[in-house]
Formats: C-alpha cells, structure tokens, sequence
C-alpha cells in the first residue's frame, strides 16, 4: 500500500494531464516524502562508481544501474568545439554531474519511493488506472556550482512503451528556479 499524498488529484488537473500530457501539481507530495527521495538520491550521488553501460537490467540482475558522467561527456564536446550546448556561457565542466538510470534496480530506498510513496496513488489518479508499474527511473543529480547544463531531452526517440497510460514524473528535491534550471 502506497503513502497518501496531501491532497487528491483534482478533477481539473486530469483533464490537463489528458488535454496536455503535462500538468504541474503542486502542494501534493507530503515532506517525509521528499526528504526520503532527497536522502536516496545524495547516497547515490555519493557512491563511487565509474560510468556504466546498461546490464543485466532486462533481466532483472543488475546490481547496478547505467550511469553517465556528465562532466566528462562535455569536456568531450568541448574538444568538438560544442561548448554552446554542454556548458554554461562562459564555464568550463566544473562540479560533479551524473546521470543515473535505473538506480531503483539496486537502491532499496528509491524503490521504496517509487513504489511505497504517493507517486503511484498520483499516477492512478491522473491515469485512471487501478494498478500503475515501475517500469524505470532517471536521476539527473549535480552538485551545487557545477557549471554542466542539465541535460534537456524527448523521451519518445528511446521510450519503449507507448500509450495513454504512461506517466513520467518529475520530482525536484531542491527548489528550482530560472536561474537553476
């Protein structure tokens, strides 16, 4: 059984996510909730692990999910001379960036997240499903003055699941603003 969030997905709020495929919800997720995803994330930012290639993650046996450094993928565009889209105007690739996919594979505390807080109670709501799955999850975790852009994409190009059903979310930790990204 999943956490409850704070308030019920409103009536108006579906009809947004089916209309737009987006909607923002906002004072939903409860706090404990947040900082239990914020500590899950910092310990795997924190983990010492080299960049990895997708493993034994279709069958389920990966003890580790697929991780990307991005500092060391800019410098490499940097050496392309492609700095306008991996690095803030004026930096160089400072400060930790990774991107970390199917970290919920080893992580019990980000499966707990994903599966024991209120995202599949929100993800129900806003589907119309009586029964949502994990299927992945995507960190994009930097530290603080890292000057790497966060990584802007579609998912439709390597999304294997197609449908009307399919909820991505986006839960920030941290307080995001223009400036932040």
């Amino acid at each position: 059984m999943s956490a409850s969030p704070l308030r019920d997905v409103t009536p108006d709020e579906v009809e947004t996510y089916l209309r737009d495929g987006v909607v923002l919800l906002r004072s939903i997720y409860p706090p404990q909730w947040v900082e239990r995803l914020r500590t899950a994330m910092q310990q795997v930012f924190d983990r010492e692990a080299d960049a990895t290639a997708l493993s034994g993650l279709a069958t389920g046996e990966s003890t580790v999910g697929s991780r990307a450094d991005m500092v060391t993928r800019v410098r490499d565009l940097l050496e392309r001379h492609t700095e306008r889209l991996a690095v803030e105007p004026g930096g160089v690739p400072t400060g930790r960036s990774i991107v970390e996919t199917d970290a919920c594979s080893w992580h019990e505390g980000l499966r707990r997240h994903h599966c024991e807080g209120p995202l599949p109670q929100i993800v129900a709501a806003l589907t119309s499903s009586v029964r949502v799955n994990l299927y992945s999850d995507q960190l994009f975790l930097k530290e603080p003055g890292s000057r790497v852009r966060t990584p802007w994409h579609q998912d439709k190009p390597f999304w294997l699941l197609d449908g009307t059903k399919v909820a991505v979310c986006w839960v920030p930790v941290d307080v995001v603003t223009l400036d932040s990204g």
